[in-house]
Parts: C-alpha cells; sequence; structure tokens
C-alpha cells in the first residue's frame, strides 16, 4: 500500500511538473513559443507522464460505463477530422502526410493525457493544471514588477509593455475557462472550493484582460442561469444550432476583407490587423457549398511557408478557428464537426447523464467557441488539455456524484 501510494504521490508530481513545463513552453515574452519546437516538447512530456502514468497504476486503468460515454464525447471528434483530413489527402495532396498526421495526432494525444490523468488523478489533475499555471503566470508578475514598478500592474488592458507582458495567450484563457466551472458549479453553495482559489484566479484573469475572453465568460455564465431550470435541452440545442450558423456567417464576412475592413471601420472595431492575416489565405479557397477541404494542418504548413505570417521572429497563427477549420475541412465536413460537438452531444449527454451535465458542457463551449472566432485556442495544447479535464470532470462528477470541484 505504502508503495502504491508513494507511485501515485509521484504521477501526481510528474504530472505537475510536465504542466509547468508546458506552460512555459508557449510564452512568446521569454520566447519560447516557436509552436514547431512546442509541439515536439508537449508530445515527450507527455509521452513521459503517460509511461509514469501506466508504471503508477500497474498498467491497469479502471473505468466505467460513463467513463466509455466521456470517451466518446471527446475523441470521435478528433477520429472524424483525421479520417476527413486522410481522405481530403488522397483525393487532393494539398495538404502533405507529415502535417496531417503530425497536427491530428498531437490534437488526440492531448486527449489521451486528459483522459488518462482524470482517471488516474481523479480531480487531482485539475488541481495540478490550476497550480502549474499559477506558478507560470505568478513568474510573469514578478518579471512585470521588477522590470515596470508595482504599479504597472494596474495598467492591465492598455497598449503598454507591462499590459503586453501581462497578456499570457493560453494561461489567461485557462484562467478563464476555469472560473466559469467554477461559478456554474455551485461553489458558493456547497462551499467545497477555497473563495482565496476564485479570487486568485479573477485577478489573474483581469491582469491578463483578453477582451474577448471576458465577455465570452459573461455570456457563457448568463445563458447558464437563464437555461438551468429547463428540464429539456430543447433550448440549448436550438442555440447550438444557431451558433453554427452564426459561424459560417462569420466565416463568409472574414472572407471578404471589403465587409470585414468596412464594418471595422463604420463601428469602430480595431481587428488588430487580423483582416490582413485572413487576406493571406484568400487564393487558397471559396466560400461556397461545394468547395472541398485541404485536410487539418494544412493551414498552419502553409504558414510556415509565408513570409507575411512572421512577427517578432515567430509564425503567428490565423487568429480564426472557425476560418481555419472551413479552410481545412471544407463547406460540409465544417457543419458536421461543428453538429457532433454540440447539438449531438448535448443530446447525448442529456440522454446519458441528465440536462445539468448537458447545459455545463454547452456553456463551457459557449465560453470557448467566443473565442476562437478570433483566436486560435484549438492550436493551444495546454489550453485544450484544460479545456478537455474540465469537461471530463462535469461529466463524471456532475450531478450524479458530487457536483463541486475539490481545490483546497
Amino acid at each position: 500500500m505504502k508503495k502504491g501510494f508513494e507511485l501515485k504521490q509521484l504521477e501526481w508530481i510528474v504530472f505537475v511538473i510536465v504542466m509547468i513545463i508546458l506552460f512555459f513552453s508557449t510564452q512568446t515574452y521569454f520566447g519560447t513559443a516557436n509552436y514547431s519546437r512546442i509541439y515536439h516538447i508537449d508530445r515527450y512530456c507527455m509521452l513521459a507522464f503517460l509511461g509514469v502514468s501506466i508504471v503508477a497504476n500497474h498498467g491497469v486503468i479502471r473505468y466505467k460505463s460513463k467513463d466509455l460515454l466521456t470517451i466518446k464525447i471527446v475523441i470521435l471528434p478528433y477520429i472524424f477530422l483525421f479520417a476527413v483530413s486522410v481522405f481530403f489527402y488522397m483525393t487532393n495532396h494539398r495538404a502533405s502526410w507529415s502535417s496531417i498526421i503530425n497536427t491530428n495526432i498531437q490534437a488526440i494525444l492531448v486527449c489521451l493525457m486528459a483522459i488518462v490523468s482524470y482517471y488516474s488523478l481523479g480531480k487531482g489533475a485539475l488541481k495540478g493544471v490550476l497550480i502549474a499555471a499559477i506558478i507560470n503566470y505568478f513568474i510573469y508578475i514578478v518579471t512585470c514588477i521588477v522590470q515596470y514598478g508595482p504599479l504597472a500592474l494596474f495598467q492591465a488592458g492598455s497598449d503598454s509593455k507591462a499590459s503586453r507582458l501581462l497578456e499570457v495567450h493560453e494561461v489567461t484563457f485557462v484562467f478563464g475557462i476555469l472560473i466559469v466551472y467554477l461559478l456554474i458549479s455551485d461553489y458558493l453553495k456547497s462551499r467545497s472550493v477555497k473563495k482565496r482559489w476564485v479570487v486568485l484566479l479573477a485577478v489573474f484573469c483581469l491582469l491578463g484582460f483578453k477582451r474577448i475572453l471576458l465577455m465570452a465568460m459573461l455570456i457563457g455564465i448568463i445563458v447558464y442561469f437563464c437555461a438551468r431550470r429547463a428540464k429539456k435541452p430543447n433550448l440549448i440545442i436550438a442555440i447550438s444550432v444557431i451558433a453554427i450558423v452564426l459561424s459560417l456567417m462569420w466565416v463568409f464576412l472574414c472572407s471578404s476583407w471589403d465587409l470585414l475592413t468596412g464594418i471595422s471601420i463604420k463601428f469602430g472595431i480595431d481587428l488588430a490587423g487580423r483582416n490582413w492575416i485572413y487576406s493571406n489565405f484568400y487564393p487558397y479557397y471559396n466560400f461556397s457549398i461545394s468547395y472541398l477541404g485541404a485536410g487539418v494542418g494544412y493551414v498552419q504548413e502553409m504558414i510556415y511557408t509565408m513570409s507575411t505570417m512572421v512577427l517578432n521572429n515567430h509564425s503567428i497563427g490565423l487568429h480564426n478557428e472557425y476560418m481555419r477549420l472551413f479552410i481545412e475541412l471544407g463547406f460540409i465536413p465544417y457543419i458536421t464537426y461543428f453538429v457532433l460537438i454540440w447539438p449531438v452531444s448535448i443530446k447525448i449527454l442529456y440522454n446519458k447523464v441528465g440536462y445539468r451535465v448537458a447545459l455545463m458542457y454547452f456553456v463551457l463551449w459557449i465560453v470557448n467557441g467566443i473565442c476562437i472566432a478570433t483566436d486560435n485556442l484549438f492550436t493551444y495544447p495546454n489550453f485544450m488539455l484544460a479545456f478537455w479535464l474540465i469537461l471530463i470532470t462535469i461529466i463524471n462528477e456532475t450531478p450524479d456524484r458530487s457536483g463541486e470541484l475539490a481545490i483546497k
């Protein structure tokens, strides 16, 4: 028993260390945000943790029927993306085989790490992510104070150097999604979560000051409290279908320089150069029902070949996951993918687990879904690991069991 306890403790410590390394490997300020290198580091770190986990569990990870449901909800959409990508490679060869394999395997590996870490460590996995993220961001706060003084912390949201230093992409989004999870988990009623954690997360999230994240969090929380008294998922399924239509409208808007730029000028919206970024891909696709994609991995492969997609010696992302997926999947597979992860998954969760789980699942997807309209969250491995961990926790812990997040 003692040996088993020590192995489990070692497994959790290794998990936290791996997460600290992964978070630090994606930071622009310290010059580590080279995603072609990050994905290699991720693979080695994740495989190292999976190896330790296998040893700690003596090669056996026990699961129940609900666990299989969780795995299907998380993994099957990625299997669909991989299958579609292979089909496009075989038919049009627009993306290289190595790009398709590397991109899809990377995403699936993140899912597997989330699944294994939860079923091996339980809620300790989510606590480990939180600790790693806080340690990472604390280094940024110390750096900001040393360079610009303590008052620089109040410059969050401005265009100052201090504000840009504190706007840590992946970590800020992780803080935001954790806050939403804690709020919709009724922690205020159960008192199972120490308030200091929530306050700390809120402060860090405000220091990071991602405007779209703050808006997404607010909308997600409003949807939850408006829909939580319903007994059937009809309303949220309808909202999810509307969201798919809106995402297509967004892709259409972003596919036209004149429309996007004209609207931004008319309403005084700062696109931060995104219209210019999107225009780099106009020659490689068209917005139509008949458009066929090139496979997941194509956009990033093209970015590496474009001299216009480089900033401060680093390749920049498309900053629009809807547009990226449309280019890579094509019209029909794009719709199919979002139907799978939204209305279909909501209906399955309602039938198999219950309405509250389906609602919480969708609310977290609302937050993610709004943010991916102008950012690269699907390609952020650390954020997606945290996101999947939260969803897995929701499906397995709410409401049939505790409905609480045991961070103490």
